[in-house]
């Protein structure tokens, strides 16, 4: 069978509270949608730039992902389980519909070069490697890419942990293929990551050629991105759930927006909530060094 490529895209619908919740501290549910809103259109027209067949993988709402208008791609929703199984279910039903081979990336990486999907295509086209494996530098990958499927690989893999990329390879190495690594890149996870795309947004024009969507959104962002003071106190929201209310506070003193965060890790707060959720408070001065704050309990996300 003639060789015919796919590229498959991870996404997250863009729904506030639910995508790119690592960076709700620092940006807020709403701008973090947004922002994640921007990765899936720079996402979709890199994957499309490269290689003709796109599959977008979704979770979530896809009425927010149709908004989009994305053109030239098909839509398949993720099922159930976890990433493992979803990744397992996706490729294999790429392979299904196409030869290969089949290259899988997400959406959080929008200054990836373009030349590494490339790259990952004519490696895997060739036929004397069979994956191709994109290792970023929290431990986990933002590719991979295979020339046929073998059942098993996404196994007994602790997603999003350090240990993530070398698990996947003992994988890969007990599946007895044949392995390309390509470069170093990185994910856009948390607030340090997005100040790393800020900083390289705003000093290359490459970059903003490869993630114009992305780029459109940290032009409008006042800059320095994140200036605010962002202070977090425990409390138990209404259906008795550890949360965390974020509480944004302005230089100038006048209060911010707040937004609740889950926190499974938080301690087990005490009997009465540390922060009064029903009207403005002034705090001691230890705890946040401005004149006033006010924070309110959104519904959980």
């Amino acid at each position: 069978m003639t060789p015919r490529p796919t590229i498959v895209v991870f996404v997250k619908a863009p729904a506030p509270g639910f995508a790119k919740t690592r960076l709700i501290p620092k940006l807020g549910p709403e701008d973090s949608a947004e922002l994640a809103r921007c990765f899936i259109l720079d996402a979709a027209c890199q994957a499309r730039a490269v290689c003709p067949d796109v599959l977008m993988a979704y979770a979530g709402d896809f009425a927010l992902l149709d908004a989009l208008s994305i053109q030239g791609v098909t839509w398949t929703e993720q099922p159930g389980g976890d990433l493992g199984e979803r990744l397992e279910t996706i490729v294999s039903q790429a392979f299904a519909s196409s030869a290969g081979p089949v290259v899988v990336i997400g959406a959080d990486s929008p200054s990836l070069p373009s030349e590494y999907l490339s790259q990952a295509m004519q490696i895997l086209t060739d036929g004397a490697i069979d994956c191709v494996l994109g290792p970023a530098d929290d431990g986990g990958f933002y590719l991979i890419g295979l020339r046929q499927i073998s059942h098993g690989l996404f196994s007994y893999i602790a997603w999003s942990t350090s240990e993530t990329g070398d698990q996947m390879r003992r994988n890969i190495d007990a599946c007895g293929l044949r392995l390309h690594m390509l470069p170093l890149w990185y994910d856009v996870d948390m607030p340090e990551d997005l100040e790393r795309l800020t900083e390289e947004i705003r000093s290359d024009a490459t970059v903003r050629e490869r993630a114009p969507a992305t780029a459109g959104w940290v032009e409008k962002m006042p800059p320095p991105l994140g200036e605010q003071t962002i202070k977090s106190k425990t409390c138990r929201n209404f259906d008795s759930h550890h949360a965390i209310v974020f509480m944004v506070c302005s230089p100038s003193g006048g209060p911010g927006a707040s937004s609740v965060h889950p926190d499974t890790a938080a301690p087990a707060p005490p009997a009465r909530p540390l922060v009064d959720t029903q009207r403005t408070a002034a705090p001691s001065a230890s705890s946040c060094g401005l004149r006033r704050w006010s924070a309110s309990v959104l519904p959980r996300l």
